[in-house]
């Protein structure tokens, strides 16, 4: 992309950085949301997770305009850029708010401050991490659905890209507290079908946990 381009989408990005900022945290999903929403043409921009000060960009919305600009390195149309975290981040965006412009391959590989954290506590933050960007390709590729995914497993953890929890990655239990909870008494036999899925922020996780997960049985006892 040309460099003058690139600029200017990531000033574009840093002033709705400073505006997500300054907005509570259950907000910020709707107004990345509506920034996706009103623009013929959207891009993520993250850090290279290398150091270099060179941001990388997604095309997340707008595949004809996006492709006009690269050819000019000129903007073209009404286009935002939206600050991402790092390319976890990102390929969560696309699958939640892009038009199909981008189909990524492969996964998305961690932030410096995530991989510090996997290489401090290994095998259990590297396999949910792989297995949620993994479900999170197939969710994005329509070979799957969310609610399909929360259906086959007995446990679900629901994962984000979050630099406030410890090595930037969140985590919560979106499925089977009853069924861990009967695990640890030492209950013998009990099916635990186990499944990662990514999500954009906490706010998302928790509308899959009410809407598919154990929220259910939460909502239903407080009506």
């Amino acid at each position: 992309m040309d460099q003058r381009l690139l600029a200017q989408l990531t000033g574009m990005a840093n002033k709705h950085a400073q505006a997500l900022n300054a907005l509570p945290v259950r907000e910020r999903m709707e107004y990345m949301r509506s920034l996706v929403g009103s623009a013929d043409c959207a891009w993520a921009v993250f850090p290279d997770g290398e150091g270099s000060g060179v941001p990388h960009v997604i095309l997340v919305k707008g595949k004809r305009v996006g492709r006009r600009m690269e050819k000019s390195g000129r903007l073209k149309g009404k286009v935002t850029a939206v600050p991402c975290i790092d390319r976890f981040m990102a390929e969560a965006l696309n699958d939640a708010f892009g038009d199909g412009s981008t189909t990524l391959p492969g996964t998305a590989q961690p932030s410096p401050e995530v991989a510090a954290l996997l290489r401090a506590n290994t095998t259990e933050m590297r396999r949910l991490v792989d297995e949620a960007n993994r479900n999170g390709d197939l969710v994005r590729d329509g070979k799957v659905t969310v609610e399909d995914l929360f259906l086959r497993a007995d446990v679900v953890h629901a994962v984000w890209s979050d630099p406030s929890s410890p090595g930037g990655v969140g985590k919560m239990l979106a499925k089977g507290e009853g069924r861990l909870m009967l695990i640890s008494q030492g209950t013998k036999g009990v099916p635990t079908r186990t499944v990662a899925l990514r999500f954009l922020d906490r706010v998302q996780a928790e509308q899959a946990w009410l809407i598919y997960g154990d929220g259910r049985g939460a909502m239903s006892q407080a009506s």
